[in-house]
């Protein structure tokens, strides 16, 4: 009787110890997710700084496409006023040929 009252509390020990091993197994466990949990939290108040980033980033992008177009309209508008001048110019010096032409017909 005595040697198996002796079986049962090294029983009981081994199940006392694994139980202990269980639980610091655990702990160790929930240290890490407590550990994730903080990492997780960290991610997403990043993920949320990107995204107001992002927007900034948009609306300026937005504002700078309006201007470019005005500046794309003006540029147009010069470039077809330099081409008007030029062909004056053109026409202008085509004269000024003929008169130098018909001057020196004169001579």
């Amino acid at each position: 009787m005595e040697n198996l009252l002796k079986e049962i509390l090294a029983k009981i020990n081994s199940m006392d110890n694994k139980i202990n091993a269980m639980d610091n197994k655990i702990n160790s466990m929930d240290d890490k997710i407590n550990v994730m949990d903080n990492k997780i939290n960290t991610l997403q108040s990043d993920v949320e700084h990107l995204k107001v980033g992002q927007e900034k980033i948009k609306d300026h992008l937005m504002e700078l496409d309006s201007k470019n177009a005005d500046r794309h309209l003006t540029i147009t508008g010069e470039i077809e006023d330099l081409r008007r001048s030029v062909g004056s110019l053109e026409i202008i010096t085509s004269k000024n040929w003929n008169d130098l032409a018909r001057l020196k017909h004169v001579k």
